[in-house]
């Protein structure tokens, strides 16, 4: 499903832009959770650490929006492990999930969690992404919409999984106490084809290495702005930088580790 306007595109690299920058991971999870509202709107969210061995959330490393006071000492005193949720934290991947379709139409209405947590607080309808970087778990994202503003729907998910990848190595690499600068210049392989690029955005990112900007490229490729854009979000995302600077900086390593 790519159905997205060009203000979207433009938003979700705008947000990445600006998360890339952040250094302290509270910070993080409040900027991201104000930013997606503009995109994903939702009654209450909430950006959480879980502890892996308790499945109790940390309260002190996580992050609220317009959630109760008690919320969370109900849910870590009373639904720990009733919630259908933390069966997934198992996963060994990042992923999103949509509360009326991980367990099944039906089944999920039945469950206590449901029935005695989230309705109670009119909030019966959730998606978010659970995010896991090297097996590690690293976060997981909820939100919530109440009955009055209904379910949320797949170009909503789609926005979800469009940034779950970047959402996991910011939060990874904040963890961990590493910079995106030391982590592009320690991690990156100086071979392209280790980054699944398509012939397209090999073609982009030497236009961008030389210079050129997205109308100039638009042009030179006969294709419209909007996809420049998005070839440029999807390099951006295989390759783990957040700015044209960046990727100039690892072309010109890259290259000149091929040439020693």
């Amino acid at each position: 499903m790519d159905n997205l306007k060009e203000k979207e595109w433009n938003l979700m690299n705008d947000i990445l832009l600006e998360l890339y920058s952040i250094q302290d991971s509270c910070q993080l999870k409040e900027n991201f959770l104000s930013f997606i509202r503009l995109l994903i709107p939702y009654t209450q969210a909430e950006f959480t650490t879980v502890d892996r061995l308790t499945g109790k959330v940390d309260k002190e490393h996580s992050v609220f929006v317009d959630t109760e006071e008690d919320y969370i000492d109900i849910y870590n005193q009373e639904f720990v492990g009733m919630d259908y949720l933390t069966a997934t934290y198992k996963y060994s991947k990042t992923r999103t999930y949509w509360g009326t379709e991980l367990i099944g139409e039906g089944v999920r209405e039945n469950t206590k969690f449901y029935n005695e947590f989230l309705l109670p607080r009119n909030i019966p309808f959730e998606a978010g992404i659970i995010l896991v970087k090297k097996g590690v778990l690293v976060g997981v994202i909820s939100l919530y919409r109440s009955l009055e503003v209904g379910d949320f729907h797949s170009k909503d998910l789609y926005i979800l999984d469009r940034l779950k990848h970047h959402i996991a190595n910011m939060c990874y690499s904040l963890k961990t106490n590493e910079t995106n600068e030391s982590t592009l210049s320690s991690q990156k392989r100086t071979d392209y084809g280790a980054f699944d690029l398509s012939k397209r955005e090999s073609e982009i990112i030497s236009l961008i290495s030389k210079g050129f900007s997205n109308d100039e490229i638009a042009t030179k490729l006969t294709i419209s702005i909007s996809t420049v854009k998005r070839h440029i979000y999807n390099i951006f995302k295989k390759l783990d930088v957040s700015s044209r600077t960046q990727l100039i900086m690892f072309v010109n390593t890259s290259e000149k580790n091929q040439n020693q």
